[in-house]
């Protein structure tokens, strides 16, 4: 039996359903950062409430999540849910694994991600990539200039306050993108395409 989103932990609870309306028919999407499968088993929802015909290639590093990088400042309740999320490279993969199954649309590749990157299938396949990795100025950067000639349309998460660095590589790049907001106001997600 499949999980739904909802049954999966992680950072938010997507509703990718104004953004899929926009998108072809037939995706064939590139997601970049995955972290245990939440958000491809968020857009395999809304691609399947949709009718659309889909497939979804996942690369993710699967290093862990630890507790460095935390911000200094935080709720006792952010710091116990943030906790729950904490795990091993090993863990991560297999609650990966564990969350994907029976969503057969949904196939991953353990890689990082980079400016020389080379892609287990050939990008001309691809029509749609999702970013949602590292959200450092340079790798967003990185990102939308390795993907902007390659997909129709570029969706990348984080384009909000919390995520200043996002928003100065989306700025920055002098693309046009639509900005697509949720979680009361305080989560953006740019579309460029």
């Amino acid at each position: 039996m499949r999980k739904s989103s909802e049954d999966i932990p992680g950072f938010y609870q997507w509703d990718f359903k104004d953004i899929v309306s926009t998108l072809p028919d037939r995706i064939n999407m590139i997601e970049i950062g995955s972290y245990v499968g939440k958000s491809a088993v968020a857009w395999a929802e809304a691609f399947e409430q949709a009718g659309k015909n889909y497939s979804i290639y996942c690369v993710e590093a699967f290093t862990g999540i630890g507790t460095a990088g935390r911000a200094s400042v935080m709720t006792p309740e952010l710091e116990a849910f943030l906790n729950t999320l904490v795990c091993t490279a090993e863990e991560q993969e297999q609650r990966f694994i564990d969350n994907t199954k029976g969503w057969d649309n949904i196939r991953y590749e353990k890689n990082i991600f980079s400016a020389d990157w080379e892609m287990a299938d050939m990008y001309e396949d691809y029509n749609v990539l999702w970013y949602d990795a590292n959200h450092s100025e340079q790798s967003v950067t990185t990102a939308i200039d390795y993907w902007k000639d390659k997909v129709d349309t570029m969706v990348i998460d984080c384009y909000d306050s919390i995520h200043p660095e996002t928003m100065a590589a989306i700025d920055k790049s002098g693309l046009d993108f639509r900005l697509f907001e949720y979680n009361k106001g305080t989560k953006g997600i740019a579309v460029f395409g």
